[in-house]
C-alpha cells in the first residue's frame, strides 16, 4: 500500500466565484483556442441559462478579451453587468507570486476561472487528471498530470494513480475528477 497521501487541491476562492457564476446563471461553451502572437488566444460563448448572449475573444495580443453581442455590439449587456455585480461581491485574495493581499477579481479573471472549469469539466469526460505535490530543496512543488485512461473512480484506480505518484517521489496527490464528475 503506498503511503502517499490522497489531499484536495481545490482553490476555495475561486470555488466561490464560481458559486457565484452560478447563481448568477453565467456560464460559457464552446471554448476554442488559437495561435496568438503573445501565446494562445480563444474565443468562446458565454451564456445566461441555456441562452448564447455574446461570444469573447482573446487575440493574445495584449490588452485582454473582447466581448460582442449578437449584434456585434461591443458590450455584452446583461453577462457584463452580472460579472460587474460579482466583481463588486468577491472575496479579496492574497496574491502570493504578487506578495499583495486584498486584491480585487477583474472580470478577466472570473471569465478564466468560468473557461477553466469548463476545460477541466471536459478533460475529466476522457481521462483521468491528477494534481499533485513533491517537494524539491525544501519547496512544495505542484504538478498536473493527465492519464490517458477513462476515469472510473474505483479504489483500485486511485491506488494505481497512488503508485506511480509515490514511484515518481510525490509526496501527496488529488484526482480531481473524484470533485467534478
Amino acid at each position: 500500500m503506498p503511503k502517499i497521501k490522497e489531499v484536495s487541491f481545490e482553490d476555495k476562492i475561486d470555488k466561490q466565484v464560481l458559486g457565484m457564476c452560478k447563481e448568477a446563471n453565467l456560464s460559457v461553451s464552446s471554448v476554442k483556442y488559437h495561435r496568438g502572437h503573445d501565446g494562445d488566444g480563444l474565443n468562446c460563448n458565454l451564456k445566461i441559462g441555456n441562452k448564447i448572449v455574446g461570444t469573447l475573444y482573446d487575440d493574445s495580443w495584449g490588452g485582454g478579451f473582447v466581448t460582442r453581442d449578437k449584434s456585434a455590439t461591443v458590450k455584452v449587456e446583461p453577462f457584463d453587468k452580472a460579472i460587474q455585480d460579482i466583481m463588486a461581491k468577491a472575496p479579496k485574495y492574497t496574491s502570493k507570486s504578487l506578495g499583495i493581499e486584498n486584491m480585487s477579481y477583474s472580470y478577466d479573471m472570473i471569465v478564466n476561472t468560468m473557461i477553466k472549469d469548463f476545460d477541466i469539466r471536459k478533460d475529466c469526460k476522457k481521462k483521468v487528471l491528477v494534481k499533485a505535490t513533491k517537494i524539491i530543496d525544501k519547496n512544495a512543488k505542484i504538478d498536473t498530470f493527465t492519464f490517458n485512461i477513462p476515469f472510473d473512480g474505483s479504489e483500485a484506480q486511485t491506488l494505481q494513480v497512488a503508485k506511480v505518484m509515490e514511484k515518481d517521489g510525490y509526496v501527496q496527490f488529488e484526482i480531481v475528477n473524484k470533485r467534478l464528475v
